[in-house]
């Protein structure tokens, strides 16, 4: 497991819970527009598909026997689990997964320490059946916790609950279904586990939150948890929801109107309004002009969905081109993915439902087909290699359950930027300094965010690719245990960037020097030499500005 820090770290496992929506135009309220069928899962290093015969196939790592093969062998292709049939959804997590067959039976395999298998007992290398469930429509599981929702509009849910995120009214943690108490004659419709807080939405629109609250995750700046559901009230353009994705630390929802709002921690971008900043308001996701949201959503630090349009859309953290970007920095608003793959006959044929995991990301295309981009290191690709920071690559043996003809977009198919070339080592991303608006007439003052348009849309999106100047590198000095801050080296080079206006600007470090290490928006000398610096700016035309710069650590004197 990775650990997670300001530079580099490791999502907690999330899972994906992905439903196929039904035509805006025949939602008469929030169950109308999903289905219960998630026929494709991402987890922490492992994915997995319902087949076309209505079983279930995964790969990636088995290290706790989450890939279901009554065994702990990883593999970098599908394999298919044992003893399950009928399968209408999957769910992968951090260790375990699940499945729903036909009739409402349900059944989970992998680690149990936690209790998220939800059967009582102990680990398990193959599908074991949760005897308590029964009549189940949806399931979600997302680090150690797992939900059931059933066909009365009832809510199970068990496992990890050190924040509260099962809701049952306490913190302490359940190997067997409890159920989740709402007001009377409350039901649900859909349900999101996240990594440390779960949401629901129910039959009538509305949104509910539980589990910890820091990040704004829950709607409630600077709250500290809460163990039973609590009623989100804040405006996310239309008192009708129809589906909620919870993620790592931020939550994402998507209205009747197929308008997508996020509120809660935003590091990496992945509230998709073009800003860094936390935010317990939500707000509206970016989308290209004449697109909105069919769904499904889901969402880690970066968060995916499908578009009007029938193609896959991503924001937020991609240092390991989780949200497909080639140039691994984070995405601040919905950007279209290119899932076609050159010489695989009916790969590129529209998107039917999509999964984010930790730090990859799976679709199933109409035609059936999986593709997979991001972190490949367990293998969780399925295309047998474990090659880092995969662009979208096909999932070997797999053919997907519901093989959908292709849907037309519902309004015009916009011009997207573009993908810039992947850099030549991987980079962590840094924010230059903390929120801020810029001066346009300001050349040198570089800032992590300057205002967006009053829609929270970008004025024009190019056609062609955006340009990139790359100046030769500049030489700065620091003293060993000493600190740059981003917006001293930006002012001190003297760094442009293109306007009208920067929307962002961050600095990137590759992996692995030792001269230095980032920390929050600053360097900080270690030992004797040197590190590279990649300073760059994002204008709200897409346009790019690069600057090189060289940071000479020295054991005396000072910095200039």
């Amino acid at each position: 497991m990775k650990t997670r820090t300001l530079v580099a770290g490791a999502l907690l496992a999330m899972v994906a819970t992905t439903f196929v929506t039904t035509s805006q135009a025949q939602a008469s309220d929030a169950s109308s527009l999903t289905s219960t069928i998630g026929a494709v899962a991402a987890g922490q290093q492992h994915s997995c598909a319902v087949t076309a015969e209505r079983t279930v196939k995964c790969w990636g790592d088995n290290t706790f026997g989450q890939l279901g093969t009554g065994d702990f062998e990883s593999s970098l292709s599908a394999r298919q689990v044992m003893g399950v049939s009928n399968v209408t959804q999957v769910v992968a997590a951090m260790r375990h997964t699940c499945a729903l067959n036909n009739t409402g039976d349900v059944w989970c395999w992998g680690d149990n320490g936690f209790g998220q298998l939800g059967t009582g007992g102990r680990s398990s290398t193959t599908p074991t059946p949760i005897t308590a469930l029964s009549s189940v429509t949806q399931i979600t599981a997302r680090d150690f916790t797992t939900c059931a929702l059933t066909t009365s509009g009832e809510l199970f849910c068990w496992g990890r609950n050190a924040e509260g995120e099962l809701g049952v009214g306490d913190r302490v943690a359940r190997y067997e279904p409890k159920q989740v108490a709402f007001p009377a004659g409350g039901r649900i419709a859909q349900v999101s586990a996240g990594a440390r807080h779960t949401c629901a939405v129910s039959t009538v629109g509305e949104l509910w939150c539980w589990g910890a609250a820091t990040g704004s995750r829950l709607g409630v700046f600077d709250g500290v948890r809460t163990v039973t559901p609590l009623k989100i009230t804040a405006d996310v353009g239309t008192t009708k929801l129809v589906s909620v994705a919870a993620g790592w630390a931020a939550t994402c929802t998507l209205n009747i109107a197929g308008d997508a709002y996020c509120f809660g921690t935003n590091s990496y971008g992945g509230l998709g309004d073009g800003r860094f900043s936390e935010t317990s308001v939500p707000t509206p996701v970016v989308m290209p002009r004449g697109v909105t949201v069919r769904g499904p959503i889901d969402m880690s630090e970066h968060f995916c969905m499908i578009g009007s349009d029938d193609k896959a859309y991503c924001f937020g953290r991609n240092d390991v081109r989780q949200a497909a970007a080639v140039d691994q920095m984070s995405v601040m608003w919905a950007t279209a993915i290119n899932t076609s793959i050159a010489g695989s006959a009916g790969i590129g044929d529209g998107v039917q439902t999509i999964s984010v995991g930790t730090i990859h990301t799976c679709a199933m295309l109409r035609s059936g087909s999986v593709t997979c981009w991001g972190s490949n290191d367990a293998g969780q690709l399925g295309d047998g290699n474990s090659s880092p920071a995969q662009p979208p690559v096909r999932a070997l043996d797999v053919v997907g359950a519901q093989q959908l003809p292709p849907q037309a977009p519902s309004r015009p198919t916009p011009v997207i930027d573009e993908p810039m070339p992947v850099p030549s080592s991987p980079v962590v991303e840094v924010p230059l300094s903390t929120p801020a608006a810029e001066s346009v007439s300001s050349p040198i003052a570089v800032s992590e965010q300057s205002a967006m348009s009053p829609a929270g849309v970008p004025e024009s999106i190019p056609s062609a690719a955006p340009k990139m100047s790359a100046p030769a590198p500049k030489v700065l000095r620091l003293r060993v245990g000493g600190f740059l801050a981003g917006r001293d080296i930006a002012r001190r080079v003297g760094f442009p960037y293109q306007g009208p206006r920067i929307t962002s600007a961050s600095m990137l470090v590759p992996k692995g020097q030792r001269a230095c290490m980032t920390v929050a928006y600053a360097i900080k000398g270690l030992r004797a030499g040197s590190c590279k610096v990649t300073l760059l700016s994002v204008a709200r035309n897409g346009s790019r500005t690069t600057q090189q710069v060289v940071v000479k650590v020295v054991r005396v004197g000072s910095a200039r």
